[in-house]
């Protein structure tokens, strides 16, 4: 999406797309490892846990490799899934969850897999979190007053 490429496991068998043309670079995408869960993604050589979504500052360069790993179980800690038409920039990930700052053009909804329902805070101040708790999927809406382009930090952590 216009936010930076968001990944998921794909098909169940080694994969590699060369050649792609997106935001002005060139992309070769490539998956390896069996199971529904990305476990890891690593961009140009550089790891990046907890998240299927690249942040911005991870994407250098003219090219572009991206290398996902998947596995059989979840994550033990909350993993961010989506935000379509956001950008993710400085990213952390830590013992208990992740923090990051997003920039969206108006509302959107934050997806994540997590193994129980974690707490959320957006700019310091407690979200509602949709949890499904036989899925592992989790949702928080964020929203901008008068549909007008927002930023600021989230902050996901198990409890």
């Amino acid at each position: 999406d216009v936010g930076g490429p968001t990944l998921g496991p794909g098909l169940d068998r080694a994969v590699e797309a060369s050649g792609l043309y997106f935001q002005g670079r060139r992309w070769t995408i490539r998956t390896k490892g069996q199971g529904k869960y990305v476990h890891q993604i690593r961009v140009n050589g550089k790891s990046i846990s907890g998240t299927c979504k690249v942040p911005v500052e991870a994407i250098t360069g003219k090219t572009v490799v991206i290398e996902v790993t998947r596995g059989t179980k979840p994550l033990p800690l909350p993993q961010l899934l989506s935000a379509d038409g956001a950008k993710l920039s400085k990213w952390k990930s830590g013992k208990k969850g992740f923090a990051v700052q997003i920039e969206a053009p108006g509302s959107i909804v934050v997806r994540f897999q997590a193994s129980r329902k974690p707490s959320a805070k957006w700019q310091g101040k407690p979200v509602a979190i949709k949890y499904d708790k036989r899925s592992g999927v989790g949702e928080i809406l964020l929203a901008s007053d008068k549909y007008q382009p927002f930023h600021g930090t989230l902050n996901v952590e198990s409890v």
